[in-house]
């Protein structure tokens, strides 16, 4: 968590405000489409939350480039974490869970990336990545007899949940109805 405020939270304060203590000048700020902000629906609707539906009700907004520099890492680690072979997530759902709680959520994890419901235009490139390269999960798992704790059973459903929810995209209907972007219908 302290990684996503660090790359998502502090810069967007950089954005928000002329009077704020932290503000980036406005010859500094970038110009980015709203509609950007369509394609994560936790970054978008905190996006929103931080800069108001003013700011996403217009065809650009200005931005900082850290902004932009975290939206690209938070979509990189949350594709890592995605519970898929030897990735991260991967792994981490396996020694948590179980071999066959892997093979589960990865098939799903499969059919998410291959129908374009995890992670947009990423979602392909990075499904064949996965499936080519890194489809085997590890094979050996230092202690499997031992019960794993339930902390560590509950951290690696919230890392695996929070990365869903960083790389599903916004449905037109919820960004017209939270007002994010000038243009809530990608599909037109």
């Amino acid at each position: 968590m302290r990684t996503f405020g660090t790359l998502h939270c502090h810069p967007i304060t950089l954005t928000m405000h002329p009077t704020a203590c932290c503000f980036c000048p406005q010859e500094l700020l970038v110009p980015v489409p709203t509609q950007l902000f369509q394609g994560s629906l936790l970054l978008g609707s905190i996006t929103r939350f931080a800069l108001g539906s003013d700011a996403l009700a217009r065809p650009d907004v200005l931005i900082s480039p850290l902004v932009i520099a975290g939206w690209c890492g938070l979509i990189t680690n949350a594709l890592n974490l995605l519970p898929v072979g030897s990735l991260d997530g991967g792994r981490m759902v396996q020694a948590a869970f179980g071999m066959q709680a892997l093979s589960l959520s990865a098939f799903f994890s499969y059919v998410g990336l291959g129908l374009g419901l995890l992670g947009s235009s990423l979602s392909l490139p990075f499904g064949l990545y996965v499936l080519i390269c890194q489809r085997s999960a590890e094979k050996y798992i230092q202690d499997n007899v031992s019960p794993v704790a339930g902390t560590k059973q509950t951290a690696t459903a919230i890392a695996v949940l929070a990365a869903v929810l960083v790389l599903l995209p916004m449905a037109p209907e919820v960004a017209e109805s939270v007002g994010v972007g000038a243009n809530p219908n990608l599909f037109m």
